[in-house]
């Protein structure tokens, strides 16, 4: 696949590098990769860059880390010639100052059928919840969170359920990235009419901490 657009993929966890690597697959490849700042990791907290950072290396892919997205960092990235970023797990919501950089926007795979399940834990929530209607979307990021219209949705079959969370990651980061593969090109064609999300079918995640694990007698 040729795609001449120079890109910027953003994103941090291991959710991300399965996507990435579905595109990398389809010669979708990064100009530049955006990850969150190396962090203190393991029983001697000692710096470990993200899985999204490590991949990049591996791949000889620029890296940038900024602790803020300021003006510094637009400053990075004004007049660079990015055109397209494809965000996926970044961690952090993404101003519109920066989303307006780019020519063809930043397009999102999350990973369930978007407005449900909105926020930091979709995967973990669909499984809590028993949800076995899941899938992943691609939309076109604003400066809300998942909030932005449609581009493309999967539904996706899920055999044995439920699965573990990190299987239902797996599964739905190889389908979002091949989705991604498919999508990207029809929209650098302008071949696709985002549509608006549904505002009263929203529905919102929370952030999973250790506690949420707690038994309590």
């Amino acid at each position: 696949m040729n795609i001449h657009e120079k890109i910027v993929f953003f994103g941090t966890s291991r959710f991300a590098v399965i996507v990435f690597e579905e595109l990398f697959k389809t010669g979708i490849a990064p100009a530049l990769l955006v990850t969150q700042p190396d962090r203190p990791q393991g029983r001697r907290l000692e710096l470990a860059p993200t899985p999204a950072k490590t991949w990049a290396i591996e791949h000889h892919v620029p890296v940038l880390a900024p602790e803020k997205l300021d003006a510094g960092f637009i400053g990075e990235l004004e007049n660079s010639g990015y055109n397209l970023a494809i965000v996926a797990s970044y961690g952090t919501l993404i101003p519109k100052k920066i989303l307006d950089l780019f020519t063809h926007g930043a397009l999102n795979v999350h990973p369930s059928l978007l407005p449900k399940y909105r926020g930091a834990s979709p995967v973990q929530s669909q499984i809590l919840l028993n949800d076995h209607d899941t899938g992943v979307t691609i939309i076109l990021l604003d400066e809300k969170m998942d909030h932005g219209p449609i581009l493309a949705f999967e539904h996706i079959s899920i055999p044995n359920w439920p699965p573990n969370a990190l299987e239902l990651e797996d599964i739905l980061a190889k389908a979002g990235g091949t989705l991604l593969a498919h999508t990207i090109p029809s929209w650098l064609r302008g071949e696709i009419t985002p549509h608006p999300q549904n505002d009263h079918e929203v529905t919102f995640t929370k952030k999973i901490s250790k506690t949420d694990g707690e038994i309590k007698l």
